[in-house]
Protein backbone atom coordinates (compact mmCIF):
# COMPACT_ATOMS: atom_id res chain seq x y z
CA UNK A 1 0.00 0.00 0.00
CA UNK A 2 2.83 2.38 0.86
CA UNK A 3 4.50 1.81 -2.49
CA UNK A 4 1.50 1.40 -4.78
CA UNK A 5 -1.00 3.89 -3.32
CA UNK A 6 1.01 6.47 -1.39
CA UNK A 7 4.08 6.63 -3.61
CA UNK A 8 6.63 6.31 -0.82
CA UNK A 9 9.51 3.86 -0.64
CA UNK A 10 8.45 1.76 2.36
CA UNK A 11 5.96 1.44 5.24
CA UNK A 12 8.52 3.11 7.50
CA UNK A 13 8.46 6.19 5.27
CA UNK A 14 4.67 6.25 5.49
CA UNK A 15 4.85 5.96 9.29
CA UNK A 16 7.24 8.91 9.46
CA UNK A 17 4.94 10.96 7.25
CA UNK A 18 2.01 10.32 9.60
CA UNK A 19 4.15 11.11 12.65
CA UNK A 20 5.12 14.52 11.24
CA UNK A 21 1.50 15.73 10.89
CA UNK A 22 0.62 18.55 13.32
CA UNK A 23 -2.77 19.60 14.71
CA UNK A 24 -2.38 22.94 12.94
CA UNK A 25 -2.09 21.17 9.58
CA UNK A 26 -5.19 19.08 10.27
CA UNK A 27 -7.22 22.12 11.32
CA UNK A 28 -6.11 24.10 8.28
CA UNK A 29 -7.07 21.28 5.95
CA UNK A 30 -10.46 20.87 7.64
CA UNK A 31 -11.17 24.60 7.36
CA UNK A 32 -10.30 24.48 3.69
CA UNK A 33 -12.26 21.41 2.60
CA UNK A 34 -15.04 20.68 5.10
CA UNK A 35 -17.43 23.42 3.97
CA UNK A 36 -21.10 22.60 4.71
CA UNK A 37 -22.19 24.97 1.97
CA UNK A 38 -20.69 22.57 -0.56
CA UNK A 39 -22.31 19.41 0.84
CA UNK A 40 -24.45 17.35 -1.54
CA UNK A 41 -27.50 15.49 -0.25
CA UNK A 42 -29.13 12.65 -2.19
CA UNK A 43 -32.49 11.12 -1.34
CA UNK A 44 -33.36 7.85 -3.07
CA UNK A 45 -37.06 7.04 -3.48
CA UNK A 46 -38.54 3.75 -4.76
CA UNK A 47 -39.91 3.89 -8.29
CA UNK A 48 -41.54 0.48 -8.61
CA UNK A 49 -40.02 -2.69 -9.98
CA UNK A 50 -37.12 -2.60 -12.40
CA UNK A 51 -37.00 -5.55 -14.79
CA UNK A 52 -33.86 -7.67 -14.42
CA UNK A 53 -31.17 -7.04 -16.99
CA UNK A 54 -29.33 -10.22 -17.87
CA UNK A 55 -25.58 -10.30 -18.48
CA UNK A 56 -25.02 -6.62 -17.78
CA UNK A 57 -23.19 -7.02 -14.47
CA UNK A 58 -19.51 -7.52 -13.88
CA UNK A 59 -18.21 -8.31 -17.34
CA UNK A 60 -15.28 -10.39 -18.42
CA UNK A 61 -11.93 -11.10 -16.91
CA UNK A 62 -10.27 -8.72 -14.46
CA UNK A 63 -7.90 -6.13 -15.95
CA UNK A 64 -5.12 -4.50 -13.96
CA UNK A 65 -3.37 -2.80 -16.85
CA UNK A 66 -0.05 -4.11 -18.12
CA UNK A 67 0.74 -7.75 -17.49
CA UNK A 68 3.76 -8.37 -15.23
CA UNK A 69 6.84 -9.60 -17.07
CA UNK A 70 9.21 -11.91 -15.21
CA UNK A 71 10.04 -12.00 -11.53
CA UNK A 72 10.05 -8.67 -9.66
CA UNK A 73 12.47 -8.57 -6.70
CA UNK A 74 11.14 -7.14 -3.47
CA UNK A 75 13.03 -4.32 -1.74
CA UNK A 76 15.21 -5.23 1.23
CA UNK A 77 12.67 -4.16 3.83
CA UNK A 78 10.04 -6.50 2.32
CA UNK A 79 12.17 -9.64 2.12
CA UNK A 80 10.96 -10.76 5.55
CA UNK A 81 7.50 -11.25 4.09
CA UNK A 82 8.82 -14.30 2.26
CA UNK A 83 10.23 -15.94 5.39
CA UNK A 84 8.11 -18.10 7.68
CA UNK A 85 7.62 -16.32 11.03
CA UNK A 86 8.29 -18.20 14.26
CA UNK A 87 5.28 -19.88 15.83
CA UNK A 88 3.92 -17.54 18.53
CA UNK A 89 2.69 -18.77 21.91
CA UNK A 90 -0.69 -17.88 23.39
CA UNK A 91 -0.09 -16.91 27.07
CA UNK A 92 -1.84 -19.18 29.55
CA UNK A 93 -3.73 -17.77 32.56
CA UNK A 94 -2.08 -17.76 35.95
CA UNK A 95 -4.88 -19.68 37.70
CA UNK A 96 -8.10 -21.55 36.96
CA UNK A 97 -10.51 -22.41 39.77
CA UNK A 98 -13.76 -24.33 40.04
CA UNK A 99 -15.80 -22.89 42.90
CA UNK A 100 -17.96 -25.11 45.15
CA UNK A 101 -21.11 -24.09 43.24
CA UNK A 102 -19.59 -25.23 39.92
CA UNK A 103 -18.68 -21.77 38.60
CA UNK A 104 -15.38 -21.78 36.76
CA UNK A 105 -13.04 -18.83 37.36
CA UNK A 106 -10.02 -17.78 35.28
CA UNK A 107 -7.59 -15.21 36.66
CA UNK A 108 -4.98 -13.33 34.64
CA UNK A 109 -3.00 -10.75 36.66
CA UNK A 110 -2.01 -7.78 34.52
CA UNK A 111 -0.52 -4.82 36.38
CA UNK A 112 0.04 -2.32 33.57
CA UNK A 113 -2.63 -0.06 35.08
CA UNK A 114 -4.67 0.09 38.27
CA UNK A 115 -7.80 -1.33 36.63
CA UNK A 116 -9.59 -4.67 36.75
CA UNK A 117 -12.01 -6.11 34.24
CA UNK A 118 -14.51 -8.95 34.67
CA UNK A 119 -15.91 -10.98 31.78
CA UNK A 120 -18.61 -13.60 32.26
CA UNK A 121 -20.65 -15.91 30.07
CA UNK A 122 -23.51 -18.28 30.74
CA UNK A 123 -23.64 -20.95 28.07
CA UNK A 124 -27.23 -21.18 26.81
CA UNK A 125 -28.71 -22.96 23.81
CA UNK A 126 -32.26 -21.61 23.33
CA UNK A 127 -33.12 -24.29 20.77
CA UNK A 128 -32.59 -26.97 23.42
CA UNK A 129 -33.66 -25.08 26.56
CA UNK A 130 -36.73 -23.02 25.66
CA UNK A 131 -40.07 -24.69 26.49
CA UNK A 132 -42.27 -25.71 23.58
CA UNK A 133 -44.33 -22.80 22.28
CA UNK A 134 -42.25 -20.24 24.19
CA UNK A 135 -39.59 -19.56 21.56
CA UNK A 136 -38.09 -16.15 22.30
CA UNK A 137 -38.12 -16.45 26.08
CA UNK A 138 -34.29 -16.63 26.12
CA UNK A 139 -33.99 -13.24 24.38
CA UNK A 140 -36.64 -11.72 26.62
CA UNK A 141 -34.89 -12.99 29.75
CA UNK A 142 -31.50 -11.64 28.69
CA UNK A 143 -32.91 -8.21 27.84
CA UNK A 144 -34.97 -7.97 31.03
CA UNK A 145 -31.88 -8.49 33.17
CA UNK A 146 -30.93 -4.94 32.17
CA UNK A 147 -33.97 -3.53 34.00
CA UNK A 148 -32.68 -3.94 37.53
CA UNK A 149 -33.51 -5.71 40.77
CA UNK A 150 -36.56 -5.50 43.08
CA UNK A 151 -34.70 -2.87 45.14
CA UNK A 152 -33.08 -0.90 42.31
CA UNK A 153 -34.52 -0.19 38.87
CA UNK A 154 -32.51 0.26 35.68
CA UNK A 155 -31.74 3.96 36.23
CA UNK A 156 -30.74 3.35 39.83
CA UNK A 157 -28.29 0.68 38.73
CA UNK A 158 -26.78 3.07 36.19
CA UNK A 159 -26.48 5.83 38.81
CA UNK A 160 -24.79 3.52 41.31
CA UNK A 161 -22.31 2.45 38.64
CA UNK A 162 -21.64 6.08 37.71
CA UNK A 163 -21.17 7.03 41.37
CA UNK A 164 -18.51 4.33 41.72
CA UNK A 165 -16.91 5.38 38.46
CA UNK A 166 -17.16 1.92 36.89
CA UNK A 167 -19.14 0.20 34.17
CA UNK A 168 -21.37 -2.89 34.43
CA UNK A 169 -23.11 -4.89 31.71
CA UNK A 170 -25.68 -7.61 32.28
CA UNK A 171 -27.11 -10.57 30.36
CA UNK A 172 -26.08 -14.02 29.23
CA UNK A 173 -22.73 -12.34 28.63
CA UNK A 174 -21.92 -9.96 31.44
CA UNK A 175 -19.03 -8.11 33.03
CA UNK A 176 -17.62 -5.01 34.64
CA UNK A 177 -14.66 -2.65 34.55
CA UNK A 178 -13.38 -0.70 37.53
CA UNK A 179 -10.37 0.91 39.09
CA UNK A 180 -8.58 -1.38 41.51
CA UNK A 181 -9.86 0.34 44.65
CA UNK A 182 -13.45 0.17 43.36
CA UNK A 183 -13.37 -3.49 42.32
CA UNK A 184 -15.18 -5.01 45.36
CA UNK A 185 -18.07 -2.54 45.16
CA UNK A 186 -18.34 -2.95 41.38
CA UNK A 187 -18.30 -6.75 41.60
CA UNK A 188 -21.01 -6.67 44.28
CA UNK A 189 -23.17 -4.46 42.04
CA UNK A 190 -22.60 -6.81 39.09
CA UNK A 191 -23.60 -9.88 41.12
CA UNK A 192 -26.67 -8.21 42.62
CA UNK A 193 -27.97 -7.17 39.19
CA UNK A 194 -27.06 -10.40 37.41
CA UNK A 195 -28.43 -12.80 40.04
CA UNK A 196 -31.46 -10.98 41.42
CA UNK A 197 -33.52 -9.58 38.52
CA UNK A 198 -36.91 -8.03 39.17
CA UNK A 199 -38.67 -9.08 35.95
CA UNK A 200 -41.31 -6.38 36.42
CA UNK A 201 -44.55 -6.80 34.47
CA UNK A 202 -44.32 -3.30 32.98
CA UNK A 203 -40.77 -3.91 31.74
CA UNK A 204 -41.78 -7.29 30.33
CA UNK A 205 -44.65 -5.72 28.39
CA UNK A 206 -42.34 -3.12 26.86
CA UNK A 207 -39.54 -5.49 25.89
CA UNK A 208 -41.91 -8.22 24.71
CA UNK A 209 -43.73 -5.97 22.26
CA UNK A 210 -40.50 -4.48 20.90
CA UNK A 211 -39.09 -7.95 20.34
CA UNK A 212 -42.31 -9.23 18.72
CA UNK A 213 -42.49 -6.30 16.27
CA UNK A 214 -38.82 -6.67 15.36
CA UNK A 215 -39.30 -10.39 14.83
CA UNK A 216 -42.26 -9.78 12.55
CA UNK A 217 -40.10 -7.58 10.38
CA UNK A 218 -37.30 -10.14 10.23
CA UNK A 219 -39.60 -13.01 9.27
CA UNK A 220 -40.82 -11.03 6.25
CA UNK A 221 -37.38 -10.27 4.85
CA UNK A 222 -36.60 -12.20 1.65
CA UNK A 223 -33.15 -13.26 2.82
CA UNK A 224 -34.54 -14.79 6.02
CA UNK A 225 -37.22 -16.67 4.09
CA UNK A 226 -34.59 -18.00 1.71
CA UNK A 227 -32.28 -19.13 4.50
CA UNK A 228 -35.22 -20.69 6.33
CA UNK A 229 -36.34 -22.61 3.25
CA UNK A 230 -32.82 -23.94 2.76
CA UNK A 231 -32.58 -25.04 6.40
CA UNK A 232 -35.91 -26.85 6.23
CA UNK A 233 -34.68 -28.89 3.27
CA UNK A 234 -31.45 -29.88 4.99
CA UNK A 235 -32.54 -30.81 8.51
CA UNK A 236 -34.91 -33.50 9.80
CA UNK A 237 -38.44 -32.19 10.44
CA UNK A 238 -38.17 -32.01 14.24
CA UNK A 239 -34.55 -30.96 14.57
CA UNK A 240 -34.08 -28.32 17.31
CA UNK A 241 -32.16 -26.06 14.93
CA UNK A 242 -35.42 -25.50 13.05
CA UNK A 243 -37.01 -23.78 16.04
CA UNK A 244 -37.58 -20.08 15.59
CA UNK A 245 -39.33 -17.39 17.56
CA UNK A 246 -42.44 -15.78 16.07
CA UNK A 247 -44.47 -12.77 17.20
CA UNK A 248 -47.03 -15.24 18.53
CA UNK A 249 -44.60 -17.27 20.64
CA UNK A 250 -42.96 -14.10 21.96
CA UNK A 251 -46.28 -12.52 22.94
CA UNK A 252 -47.28 -15.74 24.73
CA UNK A 253 -44.39 -15.44 27.20
CA UNK A 254 -45.43 -14.28 30.66
CA UNK A 255 -43.49 -13.42 33.79
CA UNK A 256 -43.66 -16.97 35.13
CA UNK A 257 -42.09 -18.23 31.87
CA UNK A 258 -39.23 -15.75 32.17
CA UNK A 259 -38.62 -16.58 35.83
CA UNK A 260 -38.66 -20.32 35.13
CA UNK A 261 -36.24 -19.96 32.22
CA UNK A 262 -33.90 -17.81 34.28
CA UNK A 263 -33.82 -20.40 37.07
CA UNK A 264 -33.23 -23.23 34.60
CA UNK A 265 -30.64 -21.66 32.28
CA UNK A 266 -28.74 -19.15 34.44
CA UNK A 267 -26.73 -21.50 36.60
CA UNK A 268 -23.25 -21.21 38.14
CA UNK A 269 -22.25 -24.61 36.76
CA UNK A 270 -22.94 -23.30 33.23
CA UNK A 271 -21.01 -20.06 33.84
CA UNK A 272 -17.41 -18.98 33.31
CA UNK A 273 -15.96 -15.77 34.77
CA UNK A 274 -12.56 -14.27 33.99
CA UNK A 275 -10.93 -11.61 36.15
CA UNK A 276 -8.09 -9.87 34.35
CA UNK A 277 -6.08 -6.88 35.50
CA UNK A 278 -4.49 -5.43 38.63
CA UNK A 279 -5.22 -8.30 41.03
CA UNK A 280 -3.63 -11.57 42.15
CA UNK A 281 -5.39 -14.97 41.85
CA UNK A 282 -6.20 -15.55 45.53
CA UNK A 283 -7.66 -12.06 45.93
CA UNK A 284 -9.73 -12.48 42.77
CA UNK A 285 -11.04 -15.85 43.94
CA UNK A 286 -12.00 -14.43 47.33
CA UNK A 287 -13.80 -11.49 45.72
CA UNK A 288 -15.75 -13.70 43.29
CA UNK A 289 -16.63 -16.12 46.10
CA UNK A 290 -17.98 -13.22 48.16
CA UNK A 291 -20.10 -11.95 45.26
CA UNK A 292 -21.18 -15.18 43.51
CA UNK A 293 -20.56 -17.91 46.10
CA UNK A 294 -24.18 -18.04 47.28
CA UNK A 295 -25.47 -18.61 43.74
CA UNK A 296 -26.68 -22.20 43.50
CA UNK A 297 -28.44 -24.36 40.93
CA UNK A 298 -30.93 -27.17 41.39
CA UNK A 299 -31.54 -30.19 39.21
CA UNK A 300 -29.38 -31.60 36.41
CA UNK A 301 -27.40 -29.35 34.10
CA UNK A 302 -29.26 -28.48 30.88
CA UNK A 303 -28.14 -30.07 27.63
CA UNK A 304 -26.68 -27.37 25.37
CA UNK A 305 -25.05 -29.55 22.70
CA UNK A 306 -26.98 -30.70 19.63
CA UNK A 307 -27.14 -34.38 18.82
CA UNK A 308 -25.19 -35.43 15.74
CA UNK A 309 -27.22 -35.25 12.55
CA UNK A 310 -28.17 -38.27 10.50
CA UNK A 311 -27.04 -38.31 6.90
CA UNK A 312 -28.07 -35.00 5.34
CA UNK A 313 -29.57 -35.38 1.86
CA UNK A 314 -28.29 -33.55 -1.19
CA UNK A 315 -31.03 -31.07 -2.05
CA UNK A 316 -31.56 -28.03 -4.25
CA UNK A 317 -33.65 -24.89 -3.99
CA UNK A 318 -34.26 -22.01 -6.38
CA UNK A 319 -36.30 -19.09 -5.04
CA UNK A 320 -37.28 -16.12 -7.16
CA UNK A 321 -36.53 -12.72 -5.67
CA UNK A 322 -38.74 -9.84 -6.74
CA UNK A 323 -36.65 -7.14 -8.37
CA UNK A 324 -33.39 -9.08 -8.07
CA UNK A 325 -31.08 -8.94 -11.07
CA UNK A 326 -28.37 -11.20 -9.67
CA UNK A 327 -28.41 -14.62 -8.12
CA UNK A 328 -27.14 -15.31 -4.63
CA UNK A 329 -25.75 -18.85 -4.78
CA UNK A 330 -24.82 -21.13 -1.89
CA UNK A 331 -23.36 -24.64 -1.99
CA UNK A 332 -23.47 -26.53 1.28
CA UNK A 333 -22.61 -29.94 2.66
CA UNK A 334 -22.02 -31.50 6.09
CA UNK A 335 -18.47 -32.31 7.19
CA UNK A 336 -17.09 -34.46 9.97
CA UNK A 337 -14.86 -31.67 11.33
CA UNK A 338 -15.33 -30.73 14.98
CA UNK A 339 -14.10 -28.13 17.46
CA UNK A 340 -10.60 -28.80 18.72
CA UNK A 341 -9.67 -31.42 16.14
CA UNK A 342 -6.30 -31.00 14.38
CA UNK A 343 -7.93 -31.81 11.04
CA UNK A 344 -10.20 -28.80 11.50
CA UNK A 345 -7.15 -26.52 11.41
CA UNK A 346 -5.65 -28.43 8.46
CA UNK A 347 -8.90 -27.98 6.55
CA UNK A 348 -8.97 -24.29 7.50
CA UNK A 349 -5.58 -23.75 5.84
CA UNK A 350 -6.84 -25.44 2.67
CA UNK A 351 -9.96 -23.31 2.77
CA UNK A 352 -7.83 -20.15 2.97
CA UNK A 353 -5.98 -21.29 -0.14
CA UNK A 354 -9.39 -21.56 -1.78
CA UNK A 355 -10.91 -18.22 -0.86
CA UNK A 356 -8.70 -15.92 1.25
CA UNK A 357 -8.16 -12.79 -0.83
CA UNK A 358 -7.20 -12.17 -4.43
CA UNK A 359 -4.38 -14.74 -4.58
CA UNK A 360 -6.86 -17.51 -3.66
CA UNK A 361 -7.96 -20.12 -6.17
CA UNK A 362 -11.62 -19.15 -6.11
CA UNK A 363 -10.90 -15.46 -6.70
CA UNK A 364 -8.37 -16.13 -9.42
CA UNK A 365 -10.59 -18.61 -11.31
CA UNK A 366 -14.06 -17.14 -10.72
CA UNK A 367 -13.29 -13.43 -10.84
CA UNK A 368 -9.86 -12.48 -12.16
CA UNK A 369 -9.66 -14.89 -15.09
CA UNK A 370 -13.33 -15.28 -16.04
CA UNK A 371 -15.40 -12.53 -14.43
CA UNK A 372 -18.13 -15.03 -13.53
CA UNK A 373 -18.56 -13.53 -10.04
CA UNK A 374 -17.58 -10.37 -8.20
CA UNK A 375 -17.06 -11.85 -4.75
CA UNK A 376 -16.79 -15.44 -3.51
CA UNK A 377 -16.21 -16.98 -0.12
CA UNK A 378 -16.04 -20.42 1.44
CA UNK A 379 -16.25 -21.21 5.14
CA UNK A 380 -16.71 -23.95 7.68
CA UNK A 381 -18.96 -23.86 10.73
CA UNK A 382 -18.21 -26.44 13.41
CA UNK A 383 -19.16 -27.22 16.99
CA UNK A 384 -18.87 -30.29 19.21
CA UNK A 385 -21.22 -32.47 17.17
CA UNK A 386 -21.97 -30.80 13.83
CA UNK A 387 -20.06 -29.24 10.96
CA UNK A 388 -20.83 -27.73 7.56
CA UNK A 389 -18.84 -26.42 4.60
CA UNK A 390 -20.28 -23.64 2.46
CA UNK A 391 -19.34 -21.81 -0.72
CA UNK A 392 -21.26 -18.66 -1.67
CA UNK A 393 -21.08 -16.08 -4.42
CA UNK A 394 -23.21 -13.61 -6.38
CA UNK A 395 -23.43 -13.81 -10.17
CA UNK A 396 -25.58 -12.95 -13.15
CA UNK A 397 -27.98 -15.83 -13.83
CA UNK A 398 -26.27 -16.74 -17.11
CA UNK A 399 -22.94 -17.08 -15.29
CA UNK A 400 -24.21 -19.30 -12.46
CA UNK A 401 -23.85 -22.64 -14.32
CA UNK A 402 -20.33 -21.71 -15.43
CA UNK A 403 -19.33 -20.63 -11.93
CA UNK A 404 -20.93 -23.73 -10.42
CA UNK A 405 -19.07 -26.10 -12.74
CA UNK A 406 -15.77 -24.36 -12.11
CA UNK A 407 -16.36 -24.34 -8.35
CA UNK A 408 -16.90 -28.09 -8.25
CA UNK A 409 -13.82 -28.62 -10.42
CA UNK A 410 -11.66 -26.52 -8.09
CA UNK A 411 -12.84 -28.56 -5.11
CA UNK A 412 -12.00 -31.79 -6.92
CA UNK A 413 -8.54 -30.44 -7.64
CA UNK A 414 -8.04 -29.87 -3.89
CA UNK A 415 -8.80 -33.58 -3.39
CA UNK A 416 -6.49 -34.96 -6.03
CA UNK A 417 -3.44 -32.69 -6.12
CA UNK A 418 -1.49 -31.41 -3.10
CA UNK A 419 -1.42 -27.62 -2.87
CA UNK A 420 1.84 -25.90 -3.79
CA UNK A 421 4.42 -25.09 -1.16
CA UNK A 422 4.10 -21.39 -2.07
CA UNK A 423 0.33 -21.40 -1.47
CA UNK A 424 0.74 -23.21 1.84
CA UNK A 425 3.52 -20.87 2.96
CA UNK A 426 1.32 -17.85 2.19
CA UNK A 427 -1.61 -18.97 4.37
CA UNK A 428 0.63 -20.40 7.09
CA UNK A 429 2.57 -17.16 7.33
CA UNK A 430 -0.63 -15.13 7.40
CA UNK A 431 -2.10 -17.26 10.18
CA UNK A 432 1.04 -17.21 12.32
CA UNK A 433 1.54 -13.45 11.87
CA UNK A 434 -2.02 -12.58 12.90
CA UNK A 435 -2.13 -14.72 16.06
CA UNK A 436 -0.34 -12.17 18.28
CA UNK A 437 -3.15 -9.69 17.58
CA UNK A 438 -5.41 -12.01 19.58
CA UNK A 439 -3.38 -11.14 22.68
CA UNK A 440 -3.22 -7.42 21.96
CA UNK A 441 -6.27 -6.55 24.10
CA UNK A 442 -7.64 -7.85 27.38
CA UNK A 443 -11.08 -8.21 25.78
CA UNK A 444 -9.85 -10.58 23.08
CA UNK A 445 -7.86 -12.65 25.58
CA UNK A 446 -10.81 -13.01 27.94
CA UNK A 447 -13.35 -13.76 25.21
CA UNK A 448 -11.14 -16.54 23.83
CA UNK A 449 -10.70 -18.01 27.33
CA UNK A 450 -14.45 -17.97 28.00
CA UNK A 451 -15.20 -19.69 24.71
CA UNK A 452 -12.64 -22.42 25.32
CA UNK A 453 -13.70 -23.20 28.88
CA UNK A 454 -17.43 -23.08 28.14
CA UNK A 455 -16.92 -25.55 25.26
CA UNK A 456 -14.74 -27.84 27.42
CA UNK A 457 -11.64 -27.16 25.34
CA UNK A 458 -8.18 -26.80 26.92
CA UNK A 459 -6.94 -23.27 27.48
CA UNK A 460 -3.83 -24.09 25.48
CA UNK A 461 -5.97 -24.95 22.43
CA UNK A 462 -4.64 -21.88 20.54
CA UNK A 463 -1.08 -23.19 20.99
CA UNK A 464 -2.14 -26.64 19.83
CA UNK A 465 -3.73 -25.07 16.75
CA UNK A 466 -0.57 -23.06 16.08
CA UNK A 467 1.53 -26.23 16.29
CA UNK A 468 -0.85 -28.01 13.92
CA UNK A 469 -0.67 -25.17 11.41
CA UNK A 470 3.13 -24.97 11.56
CA UNK A 471 3.42 -28.72 10.87
CA UNK A 472 0.75 -29.02 8.17
CA UNK A 473 1.89 -30.44 4.83
CA UNK A 474 0.34 -30.19 1.35
CA UNK A 475 -0.49 -33.90 1.46
CA UNK A 476 -2.41 -33.50 4.73
CA UNK A 477 -4.58 -30.81 3.14
CA UNK A 478 -5.25 -32.98 0.11
CA UNK A 479 -6.17 -35.95 2.33
CA UNK A 480 -8.61 -34.04 4.54
CA UNK A 481 -10.34 -32.52 1.50
CA UNK A 482 -10.58 -35.95 -0.09
CA UNK A 483 -12.22 -37.31 3.05
CA UNK A 484 -14.55 -34.42 3.89
CA UNK A 485 -15.65 -32.78 0.61
CA UNK A 486 -18.01 -34.30 -1.95
CA UNK A 487 -18.10 -31.87 -4.89
CA UNK A 488 -20.79 -33.78 -6.78
CA UNK A 489 -23.01 -34.01 -3.70
CA UNK A 490 -23.17 -30.33 -2.72
CA UNK A 491 -26.62 -29.02 -1.94
CA UNK A 492 -27.40 -26.02 -4.15
CA UNK A 493 -29.44 -22.98 -3.10
CA UNK A 494 -30.11 -20.11 -5.51
CA UNK A 495 -31.95 -16.92 -4.61
CA UNK A 496 -32.84 -14.83 -7.65
CA UNK A 497 -33.74 -15.32 -11.33
CA UNK A 498 -33.60 -18.90 -12.58
CA UNK A 499 -30.26 -19.59 -14.30
CA UNK A 500 -29.96 -21.68 -17.46
CA UNK A 501 -29.03 -25.36 -17.35
CA UNK A 502 -25.55 -26.27 -16.04
CA UNK A 503 -22.61 -26.01 -18.40
CA UNK A 504 -20.35 -28.93 -19.37
CA UNK A 505 -17.56 -29.77 -16.96
CA UNK A 506 -14.51 -27.48 -17.00
CA UNK A 507 -11.12 -28.55 -15.75
CA UNK A 508 -9.80 -26.51 -12.83
CA UNK A 509 -7.03 -24.92 -14.88
CA UNK A 510 -9.24 -23.98 -17.83
CA UNK A 511 -11.47 -21.00 -18.53
CA UNK A 512 -14.09 -20.20 -21.12
CA UNK A 513 -14.67 -16.97 -23.01
CA UNK A 514 -16.98 -14.61 -21.15
CA UNK A 515 -20.63 -15.29 -21.91
CA UNK A 516 -20.15 -18.69 -23.56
Amino acid sequence: MAVAEWGVSSPDALTKAYASVTPEQVNALAARYLDPDHAITQISLPQGNIPPTQDKGFGGAESFGDKPVGAVPLPDWAQSVLTMPPAPQWPLPRSVFTLPNGLRLIVRPYHASHTIQVFGMVRINPALEEPAGKDGVASLTSQLLLYGTPEHDRLSIVKRSDDIGSSVWIGSTFGAAAQTQDFPATLALLAETQLNPAFREADLATVREKLAVARQGLLQTPNHMFQRAALERLLPPNDPQLRQATPQTIRSVNRDDVTAFFQKAYRPDMTVIEVIGDIEPDAAKAAVMAAFGNWHASGPKPDVVFLPLPDIPTVSLQMEGEGRTQDMVEFLQPVGLRLGQPDTMVFSLGNQILSLGFPSRFYQALRVKTGYVYGVRSATSVDETRGTFQVSFGADPAKVPLAETLTRSLLKDMQTTPVSTAELARVKGGYLRTQPFGTASLNSIANRDLFLISHDLPLDQPNRDISTVAATTPEQIRAVFEREIHPDALSTFIYGPRPPEPAPAIAAGQTTPHGQ
